[in-house]
């Protein structure tokens, strides 16, 4: 097995997150892009950023946390459906935990867009601008949210989900 090989089978991609992650995970892209990672799923459909930090936080305490394991986090989608509004507060406290643990890349993902309630469209704007600002301040990463919806106005097509997972790898693989 070559080096290059074998440094990849000691990296891991630790995903937190909704549907939107726990979707690009089953699709065939994703599995051959990722096929020499060890891939973590946190991700949980209908998660909310309070779910996502209850979910990491219990990770994090059953679960010794190595320094090649990259953290990619896409939450805030629900709360918007299910709230009408970003959880700040708890999304801070997560970016802040997350840093405390010594991953080797914290990727944070922007929200796409949700077609199906325009007039969140403002709202979510603000949200990304802000997830931009804490990845700048913290020394994260940051990747922009594809803009491809699928019809049901929620979550990625397909291409969207290629265009997700390529952003993913280009930072993990490093």
């Amino acid at each position: 097995m070559s080096s290059a090989v074998s440094a990849l089978f000691q990296k891991k991609v630790l995903l937190l997150g909704d549907s939107i992650l726990r979707r690009m995970q089953r699709t065939q892209f994703f599995k051959n892009k990722f096929i020499h990672l060890s891939v973590v799923d946190l991700a949980v459909s209908g998660s909310t950023v309070k779910k996502g930090l209850e979910t990491f936080s219990n990770f994090c305490d059953k679960t010794a946390v190595l320094e090649s394991t990259n953290l990619v986090i896409l939450l805030g989608t629900n709360d918007f459906l299910k709230n009408g509004q970003f959880d700040y507060s708890d999304y801070y406290d997560l970016a802040r935990n997350a840093v405390a643990s010594r991953f080797k890349n914290i990727i944070l993902v922007k929200l796409p867009p949700i077609p199906k309630r325009r007039f969140l469209t403002e709202a979510i704007c603000q949200a990304n601008d802000w997830i931009a600002s804490i990845a700048r301040r913290k020394g994260l990463k940051g990747i922009e949210a594809p803009q491809h919806v699928s019809k049901d106005g929620v979550h990625l097509d397909s291409w969207g989900m290629r265009l997700l997972t390529t952003s993913i790898w280009q930072l993990v693989s490093e």
